[in-house]
């Protein structure tokens, strides 16, 4: 063999040789993207069906709250039925009817209070206190309102109030002072239990909202999650890793249609991890 058939030989090897590593290398890429899509795939649907779980969940919750409202409702006009038809002239007298009240209504999770017009209440376990927001009172209020704060005899613990302006005050000889409103009292720990997602265990935060996002309520095991006022307005911060886009988030809520993200949250020690945030609308009062 000559040298000149010897080198054709040798280069058309060299061809084929390349020829194989552009097929393998062909065939890696295409394995990747295959690859790329496929976890892409199998994420999405991971995220669909952790989302259907904790919006059932959510759902769950929005309708005990809504059991929770409505029934809270029943006991304050019941309470102001009783008092209306009941000769109380005295502190003594109040307290003896509404500690009445409040072992028919379910005593051990909620209070009774009649609120006077100089912000003092007087609670069905027989205590005094002043009562922490003197500006709902007002007779240019709303009759019926809503608020969670804290009872000072009740070492600060958080009680959600369902408050309504009695249509004739009460007034009370001993005392000198007219009682004013009505308000049930539901202790926020007894209906933490009853609204907490028992199988995410310490990983599950639960946020009250009235209609303008502004926060009612928060229960969480941990500070620094979520700590603002406008709770919405915080997920314009997080990198949003599955569902809609921010603004379509809201746009669902407003709508009252239950929706899930999946978002990146930053810890205070720099470390990131993914979450879950669903809501569910409370019918009763648009929250």
């Amino acid at each position: 063999m000559n040298m000149e058939n010897r080198r054709f030989i040798q280069r058309d090897g060299s061809l084929r040789n390349l020829g194989i590593y552009f097929v393998i290398a062909a065939v890696t890429v295409i394995l990747a993207v295959v690859s790329e899509r496929y976890f892409t795939f199998l994420d999405a649907q991971l995220f669909k069906e952790r989302s259907k779980h904790i919006v059932e969940f959510t759902d769950k919750a929005s309708e005990i709250v809504d059991s929770v409202i409505e029934y809270s409702w029943r006991k304050v006009f019941t309470c102001e039925y009783i008092l209306k038809n009941s000769e109380i002239s005295s502190a003594d007298e109040l307290f003896d009817a509404m500690a009445s009240m409040s072992e028919i209504m379910d005593g051990e999770d909620s209070l009774v209070l009649a609120i006077d017009e100089d912000s003092d209440y007087y609670s069905s376990d027989r205590n005094f206190g002043h009562f922490m927001h003197p500006e709902l009172l007002s007779g240019e209020m709303e009759r019926m309102q809503q608020v969670v704060t804290e009872l000072p005899h009740k070492d600060g613990r958080s009680f959600f109030i369902f408050m309504e302006r009695m249509q004739t005050p009460l007034v009370l000889g001993d005392h000198g002072s007219a009682v004013t409103h009505l308000a049930v009292a539901v202790d926020m720990e007894a209906m933490r239990e009853k609204i907490t997602v028992k199988g995410f265990e310490d990983q599950c935060y639960t946020y009250l909202l009235n209609e303008s996002g502004k926060r009612l309520y928060k229960y969480t095991y941990a500070d620094n999650f979520i700590e603002v006022d406008d709770v919405l307005s915080a997920f314009k911060d997080y990198t949003i890793k599955h569902g809609a886009t921010y603004e379509n988030f809201i746009k669902d809520i407003e709508a009252g249609r239950e929706t899930a993200l999946e978002f990146e949250f930053t810890g205070q020690d720099g470390a990131k991890h993914n979450w879950f945030v669903a809501n569910a609308s409370v019918t009763s009062e648009n929250w």
